[in-house]
């Protein structure tokens, strides 16, 4: 699900697949409550948030949909033009939504500022070596904070990763990526100890379920 050049059907019926695991697992509950402490925590009522890696954008898309209290707008943006091609028109017609745009991490961090970058279920994705040139990247664009949302490495997460990939989908990379994301994951004191490393001076994070965790930073950003 990585390689920009996977074929179109192929990446369709991935994204399918893990739209369908997003959405069983409710992947933007510990987002959205993390956007809440951070909007509080700064006298805001607004957001403008980039949501990087977004991949089919379930996040972002989910968050518009029912933001709540908190007005957001968000932009996505992933390394796969193909992904974002098809991502930006959804992106355009929700209430609050922004733009979808091309951008890979590895060429530095996202070409702007926004009060919030956050990443679900990337992390995983970066090898460990360069985890905190990553948070780095994602610091230098936000203003306020990070927010990463992604799978805790855990026996209990491989297991639900076995079962809810093969019921929830048909891709056989779905069937693959999903184990091995997990045991690619991180748990969170790794996370926080990778988070100081990459300078923030303030880390905070949290466990959810099913096999998940929050982890929140501080932002570097000052345009």
């Amino acid at each position: 699900m990585d390689d920009p050049a996977l074929p179109a059907a192929e990446l369709d019926d991935a994204l399918d697949g893990l739209r369908r695991l997003n959405r069983a697992s409710r992947a933007e509950r510990g987002t959205r409550h993390a956007l809440r402490r951070i909007a509080a925590d700064h006298g805001r009522t607004a957001l403008h948030v980039l949501d990087v890696a977004t991949g089919g954008g379930d996040v972002p898309l989910a968050l518009l949909d029912r933001p709540g209290p908190l007005d957001l707008t968000i932009d996505a943006c992933d390394r796969n033009p193909l992904a974002i091609e098809r991502l930006a028109p959804r992106v355009a017609t929700r209430r609050g939504g922004g733009r979808a745009f091309v951008h890979d991490l590895a060429d530095g961090p996202p070409p702007g500022a926004w009060d919030v970058v956050m990443c679900s279920l990337f992390l995983h994705h970066v090898p460990e070596s360069e985890v905190v040139a990553v948070l780095r990247r994602l610091r230098a664009a936000a203003r306020l904070a990070v927010v990463v949302n992604d799978l805790d490495r855990s026996r209990t997460g491989l297991i639900l990763a076995h079962l809810a990939t093969r019921v929830l989908s048909r891709s056989p990379i779905v069937h693959a990526d999903g184990p091995q994301s997990v045991r690619a994951a991180m748990t969170l004191p790794e996370f926080f100890t990778h988070a100081r490393t990459a300078g923030a001076r303030r880390v905070d994070g949290w466990r959810r379920f099913p096999a998940r965790w929050i982890g929140v930073l501080d932002g570097a950003a000052t345009t």
